[in-house]
């Protein structure tokens, strides 16, 4: 249980919970309309305690809003707030946020990372030794996972609709000129994570707009990641021009295929529910989740992606469930990334002499 953490008792099913003290390193308009709402569906879970920001006033004026505090650096709100269980890093310049990251877990509190979590898989393995040290936990914040669109392709997945799967594709569209790579880019490698699982990789070729370009956040174009896993899996990491397209998730197997549209809310998914092909997947097959009872599917697409994430967080530290993310699925992630890039860079694939684990 965290430090600050305060049993309190829920009289109508006499079962206690613990309620942590969370603060916020960065106090913009993702904290402001994103982080907020969804933390504000779980009053009994989290007390929100601080905002810290360099623009100090920015800070105030958050902390006013919910009865919190406010400080100028890392080291004046966990020096004052000692007993703090969690900080979220949500600050720009967002490829550096690892740097308060560390010192808010030397300062002994858990720490949730925003998009992007790391420059690079070295910054990133910093973080994480830093964690290991401190003895406490260092998570990147990947609300992504929890939209329904893909929640809804892994459970199709899970279930063998499409059989043994040959080939997954992660496919978002962007602008023709530029585009981000470390931000929206964060969810797209992490969803390929996710979709690959415990395979081993053995392969990744890449193609990128701007391959001499180092990772940013900035103008970086469009990307393509082919990875091969030692199955014969072929995953597809993709961020492309397409004007008609829109997002998806697909997958095909020996049995079928599915493709799910890129959606965030329960309506928008029973409209557009699969693309089928013959009779391989049932023509009512819907998921076992969405149902008029789900928490959050009423309160707006960004609160419902948010809340899952503290909802996780707040069991992992209370109840030592997993962490939202696991340390491996991050750093696996980047370096299929940094894979990616060599592989632009060289004009070839990138192989690995042992499959990456």
């Amino acid at each position: 249980m965290g430090r600050g953490s305060a049993i309190l008792r829920n009289d109508c099913k006499g079962e206690t919970m613990s309620k942590l003290k969370l603060g916020y390193i960065g106090a913009g308009n993702v904290v402001r309309g994103m982080h907020l709402p969804g933390v504000a569906m779980l009053p009994d879970k989290f007390e929100v305690a601080a905002f810290c920001d360099i623009d100090k006033a920015k800070a105030e004026g958050l902390a006013e809003t919910v009865g919190a505090q406010a400080f100028g650096s890392v080291r004046e709100m966990t020096a004052a707030i000692p007993d703090l269980d969690l900080v979220t890093v949500a600050t720009r310049p967002p490829n550096a946020h690892m740097t308060p990251a560390i010192e808010a877990l030397e300062a002994g509190v858990n720490v949730f990372v925003e998009k992007p979590f790391a420059a690079s898989l070295s910054d990133a393995q910093r973080g994480f030794d830093a964690a290991r040290q401190a003895g406490k936990t260092l998570c990147a914040y990947q609300n992504r996972r929890y939209e329904i669109a893909f929640l809804s392709f892994m459970q199709a997945l899970g279930e063998g609709v499409v059989g043994k799967p040959g080939i997954i594709v992660r496919h978002q569209n962007c602008g023709v000129k530029s585009d981000d790579f470390l931000d929206f880019g964060a969810h797209i490698f992490d969803q390929i994570v996710c979709m690959i699982g415990d395979r081993g990789i053995v392969e990744v070729s890449g193609a990128v707009q701007q391959p001499a370009m180092k990772f940013d956040v900035g103008e970086f174009g469009w990307y393509r990641a082919e990875i091969r896993c030692d199955d014969g899996l072929v995953a597809i990491a993709e961020k492309l021009p397409y004007p008609a397209q829109k997002s998806y998730f697909y997958a095909a197997g020996d049995k079928g295929m599915i493709q799910q549209d890129w959606c965030d809310s329960k309506n928008d998914l029973l409209r557009k529910t699969f693309k089928r092909m013959g009779d391989t997947v049932p023509p009512a097959w819907c998921p076992d989740f969405l149902n008029d009872t789900h928490p959050g599917f009423h309160a707006g697409p960004d609160a419902t992606l948010y809340y899952r994430c503290y909802d996780r967080m707040h069991e992992h530290i209370v109840n030592a469930a997993p962490t939202p993310v696991a340390p491996r699925d991050t750093l696996r992630a980047f370096a299929l990334m940094e894979a990616m890039m060599e592989s632009a860079l060289q004009g070839r694939a990138v192989v690995f002499d042992e499959p990456m684990p």
